[in-house]
């Protein structure tokens, strides 16, 4: 019972640690997290479910029920937005040779001052092992984003990212068909920012676009460390619930140079103190039994999830509305091969598919994201494709 006593007030103190850190950041951060195919047609990570590598930064509490998994190599590729619009304005820009005459266009124009667009790219270095209680891993993410910083201007962040995390799970069995787990992550990264911005009359010319250009760019080189918890509860095959604390305490530094030069020479940076900010996650898996059906459907799962419980209390600056915390999904397993997935985040459709050949798998998905706070109102699709090699 002290024990019990000691670890929740041991809890409660980083959780408001936590808090009073975020208060006093000067900035929040993007979680340090992966994007997986499986999860995006599925509605986003679900917190209650252990299976695949999604477990790994959705519920480390699901390391103990997650199959065993060696990840040897990855690589997904993930598309935002109008991606292959921009891309034929380009080509027809540097076919022509004329992008004054291109610029002109007023549909290029339009393009070109409301255009938010992104490519993603995880791996190759995916490595990585989950189950028996374990689970851990090494990755690499490199991310390209395309916006408009202000008006008339166009800007390209690119970012490379190191992620690094390992954590256990224990099982505190209820009874015979009850269990309980409870886990935990710690999690670090690194990452490299580098923005490029230009006006739209400075990329008519584009022989000015080199290394120099780079070189002359603002870059960030930003570190992490935190952890995560979790708890998932079990009743048979059939039922789960879990609940997990992400982020629960993950201070950041963030080191500005006014330029990549200046990063490789290395002089003195801008230091700012930041936070990712606390996510509370809640969900509940269903997967009922199949009876006559299982010779043909292998699998067969309903998840409901709602994510970051508390952001109007902890974050109110930065919370959004409730809808946009909503994620719904069902996965249909077909002969063990074949995997359908669908279902909804942030109030938008999400649809996949995957193929289980073994040692190798292929994850697609199609969904939307939310950019504002409210529902509907900056809405994103995306593309997913993943090649996945597992032992």
């Amino acid at each position: 019972m002290k024990r019990k006593r000691a670890g929740l007030f041991i809890l409660l103190i980083l959780f408001l640690t936590s808090h009073l850190w975020a208060q006093g950041s000067s900035i929040y951060e993007k979680p340090i997290t992966l994007n997986f195919p499986a999860s995006s047609a599925l509605g986003g990570q679900h917190v209650a479910q252990a299976s695949g590598f999604s477990t790994l930064f959705a519920n480390p509490a699901g390391f103990y029920e997650a199959s065993q998994e060696l990840s040897i190599s990855e690589i997904t590729a993930g598309l935002t937005g109008p991606v292959f619009t921009l891309g034929s304005v380009i080509l027809e820009g540097l076919t022509a040779g004329d992008l004054s005459t291109l610029l002109a266009d007023p549909g290029v124009v339009n393009l070109l001052s409301n255009i938010y667009a992104a490519a993603s790219l995880s791996g190759p270095i995916y490595f990585g092992y989950l189950g028996n209680g374990l689970g851990f891993g090494i990755f690499n993410t490199t991310d390209v984003t395309i916006y408009n910083p202000r008006s008339l201007s166009l800007a390209a962040k690119i970012e490379e990212s190191v992620i690094l995390c390992g954590g256990y799970s224990l099982r505190i069995p209820l009874s015979l068909d009850h269990a309980l787990d409870l886990g935990m992550l710690l999690k670090g990264m690194i990452r490299g920012e580098l923005i490029v911005e230009k006006t739209l009359l400075e990329l008519v010319d584009f022989d000015q676009f080199g290394m120099e250009t780079l070189l002359s760019s603002p870059f960030s080189f930003i570190s992490a460390i935190g952890f995560d918890a979790g708890l998932r509860y079990q009743y048979k095959d059939i039922f789960a619930v879990g609940i997990s604390g992400k982020d629960l305490y993950t201070p950041l530094l963030r080191n500005q140079y006014d330029s990549l030069q200046s990063f490789l020479d290395n002089e003195t940076p801008e230091e700012i103190d930041g936070i990712i900010p606390l996510t509370l996650n809640l969900g509940i898996m269903f997967s009922p039994p199949l009876d006559k059906l299982a010779r043909y459907i292998s699998g067969f799962k309903i998840l409901l999830d709602y994510e970051d419980l508390l952001d109007f209390v902890l974050y109110p600056e930065i919370a959004t509305h409730p809808l946009l915390h909503l994620g719904l999904g069902t996965e249909v397993v077909l002969l063990e091969i074949l995997t359908l997935r669908g279902g909804f985040y942030q109030g938008l459709f999400a649809a996949g598919l995957g193929l289980d050949l073994s040692l190798f798998r292929l994850n697609m998905a199609m969904f939307g994201t939310e950019r504002s706070s409210e529902v509907g109102m900056n809405s994103v699709y995306n593309l997913q494709i993943g090649f996945e090699f597992r032992l």
